[in-house]
């Protein structure tokens, strides 16, 4: 019997070591899931140039009793009075500062979310949502710019929560703060200076030059080349009839150069790049800003006529990603791939082809992925008040690429398998 025993026991022995260890692993999964999201709430706050933004993800579940929910979340009325609690209850408990003035947010989006893989979170569009499944997302937004130093007092806790971790991101590396209900106060501020983006110079506009006098230019060197055989004819003995021969061809010959200015807009290829870019980056940046105002004066100085108003709509609601919670994509890079000008004779401007790849950078809820798009369009440019700004844009292809990295992303992009979004100028 014993000799059967350990017989068995060296048989099932490397199973039992297997089944163990898998047991093992399964079980500190799982209390490092409940661990996880153990937590009713959790912030986070953004600072950008040009916004402050404060974010939540609330579990809904912790709150059944004290908002006295049902299982199922299955009628619009239910699912709207939790947005309305989460928001009141937010504002009420977490407030944000600048010194001793308290930053007023003008913005709010609330909705319900589910986790995605790849993008972070989305907005969950279900009918019925299970309680145990259900998320909220909040963001509050301010159009304060430059800021460089804040205080957090965050005194909304979940029943039963005893600490929160509030993550804080900006230029450099994100940090974390943990608050309690005894202790609800956290500071930060920015490792570096905040810089402002601002318009990037272009070089001034010209008109082409031509010369209509060039015809003069051979009868003045055929009357020089006669004074100088007159000359040499008289054994250099020069006459004032020489004298003045020679003068007016001279006077032909300066004439014959002298170019004035056409009404025609001149552009070199060496400035053409340049020029472009510097558009497509100046109007890339007027979306940096969250004040409708700010943002089309600022591409106003970029885009002229009927396009200021068609690229102004179109990007400003690309930039809000629906599906994604809510999130706003923000373009941290501009690289022009092409820019040829074309043969295409017009007074109203300079045609060319370009193409280029805008990398957008979505951030929400502790999450951010990048965003890359390549376009090919026809552009014309057009010179105003002494300034370079596109006139016309003629869109002629659009493909989502597939972000490895910032360089690879404006050197070599390939495509992705999803579908193509809708033409227009901004990552999707």
């Amino acid at each position: 019997m014993t000799r059967f025993m350990i017989a068995g026991f060296r048989r099932y022995f490397p199973t039992m070591v297997r089944f163990g260890t898998f047991a093992a692993f399964a079980l500190s999964g799982i209390s490092r899931g409940q661990a996880a999201d153990w937590d009713a709430v959790r912030g986070f706050v953004v600072v950008e140039p040009f916004e402050v933004r404060l974010e939540a993800i609330v579990r809904v579940a912790p709150f059944r009793e004290d908002w006295n929910l049902p299982v199922v979340l299955t009628t619009a009325a239910e699912r709207s009075s939790v947005l309305d609690r989460t928001k009141s209850e937010l504002e009420a408990g977490v407030s944000l500062a600048t010194g001793a003035t308290p930053i007023n947010f003008d913005e709010t989006r609330i909705r319900f979310i589910r986790p995605d893989p790849e993008k972070g979170y989305v907005s969950d569009e279900r009918e019925s949502i299970p309680l145990k499944e259900a998320l909220v997302g909040v963001v509050l937004s301010s159009g304060l710019r430059g800021l460089s130093k804040l205080e957090v007092s965050w005194r909304w806790f979940g029943p039963g929560q005893t600490s929160a971790v509030v993550e804080i991101s900006s230029v450099g590396a994100p940090s974390a703060r943990r608050v309690t209900p005894e202790s609800p106060e956290a500071s930060w501020q920015a490792e570096g200076p905040i810089t402002l983006p601002a318009l990037l110079d272009l070089p001034k506009p010209r008109l082409a030059e031509y010369g209509p006098w060039k015809w003069v230019l051979g009868l003045g060197a055929l009357v020089l080349g006669s004074a100088g055989f007159l000359v040499m004819r008289q054994r250099l003995a020069a006459t004032r009839r020489v004298g003045w021969i020679a003068a007016a061809g001279v006077i032909l010959i300066i004439v014959g150069w002298v170019k004035v200015p056409s009404r025609e807009l001149s552009l070199p290829a060496e400035e053409a790049e340049e020029v472009t870019y510097t558009l497509l980056r100046n109007i890339y940046h007027s979306f940096d800003y969250r004040d409708e105002s700010a943002i089309y004066d600022t591409l106003a100085a970029s885009i002229s006529g009927p396009l200021l108003e068609r690229v102004y709509l179109e990007i400003n609601a690309s930039l809000d990603l629906e599906k994604e919670g809510g999130a706003r994509v923000r373009v941290t890079d501009v690289a022009l791939r092409r820019c040829e000008v074309l043969p295409r004779v017009s007074r109203d401007g300079i045609w060319q082809t370009i193409e280029w790849v805008a990398v957008g950078q979505v951030s929400h809820w502790g999450h951010s992925h990048l965003r890359t798009n390549r376009y090919q369009a026809d552009c014309r440019l057009v010179a105003e008040d002494g300034r370079w700004r596109m006139g016309d844009l003629v869109l002629r292809d659009e493909e989502r690429v597939q972000t490895v990295s910032r360089q690879l992303a404006t050197e070599a992009p390939q495509r992705e398998d999803d579908a193509a979004a809708p033409p227009s100028p901004i990552p999707q």
